[in-house]
């Protein structure tokens, strides 16, 4: 089981301070806590990032499938690190 910590830094956290928007660390006391099982999809294209997301457990692997069904390994986010930085583009959501 991988837990991610979660922060959306439109909408939801309209509660937090100026101050803690500019580091979104600072925030994270705002966020919720997610598990999601070995193998689990996170995201993918018909379903895109739309919070910052902190790797609290275990490891988080990106991947995409080729036109050929292969999948290709994009990156691999250990415990403490963060993805889903491109939320915070233009305040949308977008693929990351």
């Amino acid at each position: 089981m991988c837990s991610v910590e979660t922060w959306r830094p439109y909408g939801n956290n309209s509660h937090c301070t100026a101050e803690q928007l500019e580091d979104p660390l600072a925030c994270l006391p705002c966020s919720r806590i997610l598990e999601y099982a070995k193998g689990q999809t996170i995201y993918d294209e018909q379903h895109p990032l739309s919070s910052l997301n902190l790797i609290i457990d275990r490891k988080v692997k990106v991947a995409r499938t080729s036109r050929d069904g292969r999948q290709i390994v994009v990156d691999i986010y250990q415990k403490d690190e963060f993805f889903g930085q491109s939320v915070f583009l233009e305040g949308r959501v977008v693929e990351e």
